[in-house]
């Protein structure tokens, strides 16, 4: 049976974004190659903007016992210099996502939860255990043939194809899409280890000789990394107390430590140089990847599957044109490139071309962090992480193109609630509350018969007023399903009243049966 969609790759990319496509009602068929789950930690951490992502699919409850985040205020990570002093603290705050800013997780373990979400979904059809060997396409469907571990072949079609196949994604190859990429000269000595003592926080130790970071992970195991000398290939990995000494300059715990796995990691910064070709897309690792550095390698492939899958999924069901697809590059690409950017920064400060060098910068970076708000940037990588689109599936005015807050709103009839709990599968308008009844408030823009329509004060109340702090009081604001604003209508001061239509216009060329609001309801 032709599906709508046929992901290739079950990894966590390729699994939350068959979820984000059955929760839009979309027929999804995932391949992996793999017959059972990824069971140890790789990517370590995730964001506020990928827990967010997650709550979206409907899964971050199931995950909860996978991911460490801490309390409000508490350290999570330190940097220090070659003396071990620290330069740099980083401490936990609650975005205004409405999720810690940063998160420890174990990936294994979230993959497997991940994958029993998908297999009981009604959506989505898994086929573990098969290898991709073709795939073709035509003007209305994308063919993917493969072979199961007994031999077997078969063939997969569907409207759309997405490639989560990560970094030697075959299906780039297939297509001929070429990488730009730079290796970096030094690899890592990269272990995870069991750690039954107080896991602490994030150790980054930041040497000229080398790097090495220490992170503690849920269900007691540790990740330490050591960065190696540029023509040391690891030749003596089998050898324990080898490797339990370079560990030893990550964490002095290691020594009676179990070691679980242990590798020779090459980072390297590449960037595919089309992310689609026809009806296929690539994401996640098969379309960029980053050195861990800003923790920024799995929230940045959570990020394309949030922009792709409603885009897709509006097109598919005819409440977007074919014109929204072109915006997924136009939109990920330049943030990505800006991480990889800050990651490349990182890897200085980490480790300086020389001693002299890294003692300025670290003395530098003190003195900065300890200066109230002139430190502020580089807490978690503050605003350097979060995107703001100024172009797009968006109209860019006013506070288009940032994401939406999610405080906690009182809804009707459901009480205390996350605002997302209420926003819609499609498109979101939210009347925020101003001086005029609420039956003129409904009376402006152009809604698509496909909206979920908010009005504070019928809908819902925001206690703290954080969106009218955000939009101000009376404006109308157009969310899209990945929670970026797509349209912000300001009221304009002295009366209440929107511009006329001519000068601020409403529709957006790729949002399709526009029509004036009639009767909205939530």
């Amino acid at each position: 049976m032709r599906r709508d969609v046929v992901i290739i790759g079950a990894g966590p990319v390729g699994l939350t974004t068959a979820l984000l496509f059955a929760r839009q009602g979309l027929r999804v068929e995932v391949l992996e190659k793999r017959v059972t789950p990824c069971t140890e930690p790789r990517a370590v951490s995730v964001d506020d903007e990928g827990l967010r992502v997650w709550q979206a699919c409907g899964v971050l409850d199931l995950l909860r016992d996978d991911i460490v985040s801490g309390e409000p205020g508490q350290c999570i990570c330190t940097y220090l210099d070659a003396t071990d002093r620290p330069f740099l603290r980083i401490h936990q705050r609650v975005s205004e996502l409405g999720h810690p800013h940063a998160a420890a997780i174990h990936q294994g373990r979230v993959e497997a939860k991940l994958l029993q979400a998908a297999e009981r979904n009604p959506s989505i059809i898994v086929r573990r255990g098969v290898t991709v060997n073709a795939l073709a396409q035509d003007d209305e469907s994308v063919s993917v043939r493969w072979r199961d571990a007994d031999g077997r072949e078969g063939e997969s079609v569907a409207a759309w194809s997405i490639a989560c196949d990560g970094a030697r994604s075959v299906v780039r190859e297939a297509l001929g899409i070429s990488v730009s990429a730079t290796d970096l000269p030094r690899p890592w000595l990269v272990a995870n280890v069991v750690d039954r003592g107080d896991p602490g926080h994030v150790m980054i130790r930041c040497r000229a000789s080398g790097a090495a970071v220490t992170m503690p992970l849920p269900h007691g195991i540790r990740r330490v990394e050591v960065e190696l000398n540029e023509d040391d290939h690891g030749a003596w990995l089998s050898d324990d107390d080898r490797v339990r000494r370079l560990l030893r300059q990550g964490w002095d715990g290691v020594d009676d430590a179990e070691i679980v796995t242990r590798s020779i990691a090459r980072f390297k910064y590449a960037i595919a140089d089309r992310w689609r070709v026809g009806r296929v897309f690539l994401a996640g690792d098969a379309a960029h990847q980053m050195p861990p550095f800003a923790g920024q390698g799995l929230g940045a492939g959570l990020r394309d599957a949030a922009n792709l899958a409603f885009k897709i999924a509006g097109v598919t069901q005819g409440w977007l044109t074919s014109e929204a697809l072109d915006s997924y590059e136009q939109e990920r690409r330049p943030h990505v490139e800006k991480i990889l950017r800050l990651v490349e920064r990182l890897s200085r400060l980490m480790t300086p071309a020389s001693k002299m060098r890294g003692a300025f910068l670290h003395g530098v970076m003190r003195g900065v962090s300890i200066v109230e708000g002139l430190g502020e940037s580089w807490k978690l990588r503050g605003p350097e992480i979060q995107p703001c689109l100024s172009r797009g599936l968006l109209v860019p005015r006013g506070e288009a193109g940032t994401y939406l807050p999610q405080p906690m709103v009182v809804g009707v009839g459901r009480g205390a609630i996350p605002l997302d709990e209420l926003l819609g599968p499609r498109m979101t308008w939210l009347m925020l509350a101003g001086k005029a009844r609420h039956a003129d408030v409904l009376e402006a823009p152009t809604i698509h018969s496909g909206d979920r329509v908010l009005v504070e004060g019928r809908d819902f109340q925001d206690p703290g007023k954080v969106l009218q702090r955000k939009f101000g009081v009376g404006s109308r604001v157009l969310v899209r399903p990945d929670r970026v604003v797509c349209l912000h209508l300001v009221a304009p001061r002295g009366r209440f009243g929107f511009l006329r239509r001519e000068t601020c216009p409403v529709s957006l060329s790729a949002l399709r049966e526009v029509r004036p609001l009639v009767a909205p309801t939530s």
